[in-house]
């Protein structure tokens, strides 16, 4: 009877296990699916370390972090500075960063691992080795970039450098940052390299600023906004007066893409965009055009190829490189933006950047018509047009001859138009200029006050065959 009791116990000591791991097994089932979800908004997060120096008993670092989708509220970021004694940590936000881990102990090895929490604890993103060194030191911790100026040809690039030295007990008699620049064109030249990637010194002299305090920033003088080859170096004077390179960077600034975005006309319902970019030999780009509305609102994109030494031979008036956008409202201000989508060079991540914006007017309601008839030694035009709000005219020509296998200017014009009411007319003739030509008519109009269209009403080719 005991054995009975005895086995029945444990039959159904064994079925209690059994159902309580059936219920575990299903709850853990439940929250790794949690899991799952809750790290899928960050899990396209992606890190790497730039630089990472000693400076004495100190760690330096520059690193990169970018996350594709929108980070949660109770998502947290950091660094961690780890040895086996225990962590040290800083915050970090996405983007570029860089920061200095101070008072670590001497010539001990560290890891540095930049950490994402999303809520259920920090898993890391990347992570390195350094070891500090047991005497002074210094690094060139990192830099921001600002760009100032209205204009793409008129931009500067300043360049804000961040320093940090390390040296307690005074072994420097001196330490200084020097820096020079080379512009990429002239890089190329001196090295007779197509890829320009050898790094040599540059033959222009050296710029020297005083370092006085263990962190410092130092403003560099803007430079036209360009291509860029930059050498920097941190180095001291130790009691003996020997010169100690503390820390020193050579690399190229990004690229830079020429473009051009305007809108060349606009109607009631549409906008002609005009969007020209050069290609840069440096890194392979695509580029895009987004339109939004005043809310803010997507409302047409499209691709725009590299502009061709064809297409830059056209006169005025040409159609190359634009684009029509319709089906937008009457009498409203879109905003226009180009942007290239490129592998940075320096971080390696891709990056979207914003290379030219515009605003544009769709007009106010217009009718009617331009139209022309041509004998052999004339070209006669007239137009006629209804137009309430008196936003159009006036009327432009442009006359080209064909010579040397290109059209050359001869001669322009421009006409009024006749106000009468609610219409406006004119009527003008150009002689016929030669056996090949090129004959582009086109006619203004001025939504708002201080932001004039030109539509093209007329293009008359004759070319040889």
């Amino acid at each position: 009877m005991q054995d009975y009791r005895t086995r029945r116990a444990a039959r159904l000591t064994l079925l209690k296990r059994q159902t309580v791991l059936k219920w575990i097994a299903g709850f853990t089932v439940t929250v790794a699916v949690a899991v799952v979800s809750a790290f899928a908004p960050a899990a396209s997060a992606e890190a790497r370390f730039l630089n990472v120096s000693a400076a004495g008993t100190d760690i330096a670092y520059e690193l990169y972090l970018d996350a594709s989708l929108e980070a949660q509220p109770d998502t947290e970021l950091r660094i961690v500075a780890r040895d086996q004694f225990g962590d040290r940590t800083q915050k970090l936000a996405s983007g570029m960063s860089s920061g200095v881990f101070t008072g670590l102990r001497p010539d001990t090895e560290y890891r540095l691992l930049v950490e994402i929490d999303a809520g259920f604890g920090f898993r890391t993103l990347a992570k390195t080795t350094v070891r500090t060194d047991p005497g002074p030191g210094g690094a060139i911790v990192g830099y921001s970039v600002a760009e100032t100026g209205g204009y793409q040809w008129e931009t500067f690039l300043a360049f804000t450098v961040s320093l940090h030295v390390s040296d307690p007990g005074h072994a420097f008699t001196a330490v200084r940052f020097r820096y020079n620049q080379m512009r990429y064109a002239e890089l190329c030249e001196i090295t007779q390299q197509v890829d320009c990637e050898m790094t040599i010194e540059p033959s222009l002299s050296w710029t020297t600023v005083d370092v006085t305090s263990p962190d410092q920033t130092i403003e560099l003088p803007p430079l036209w906004k360009d291509e860029y080859r930059l050498y920097w170096v941190l180095e001291a004077i130790d009691a003996e007066g020997t010169t100690v390179v503390l820390d020193q960077r050579t690399f190229d600034t990004a690229p830079v893409f020429f473009a051009y975005l305007n809108v060349a006309d606009a109607g009631v319902d549409r906008l002609d965009v005009s969007a020209h970019v050069e290609a840069n030999s440096r890194v392979e780009a695509t580029f895009e055009v987004v339109v939004t509305c005043p809310l803010g609102e997507t409302v047409a994109r499209f691709p725009v190829e590299p502009m061709t030494s064809e297409d830059q031979g056209w006169p005025e008036g040409s159609a190359s490189g634009v684009t029509r956008v319709d089906g937008l409202l009457r009498e409203t201000e879109y905003h226009l933006e180009l942007f290239a989508t490129y592998q940075d060079p320096l971080t390696g991540f891709p990056i979207t950047s914003r290379i030219g914006s515009a605003h544009g007017w769709t007009t106010p309601l217009y009718s009617g018509s331009f139209t022309w008839t041509a004998s052999d030694v004339d070209y006669t035009f007239s137009a006629d047009y209804r137009d309430p709000s008196g936003m159009l005219g006036p009327i432009h020509y442009y006359v080209y001859l064909w010579t040397d296998g290109s059209y050359q200017y001869q001669s322009g014009g421009e006409v009024p138009l006749i106000a009468d009411g609610d219409r406006r007319t004119a009527a003008f003739t150009i002689p016929v200029p030669g056996e090949y030509y090129r004959i582009i008519v086109y006619l203004e109009k001025t939504p708002i006050a201080g932001v004039t269209y030109s539509g093209t009403v007329a293009d008359i080719v004759r070319n040889p065959a």
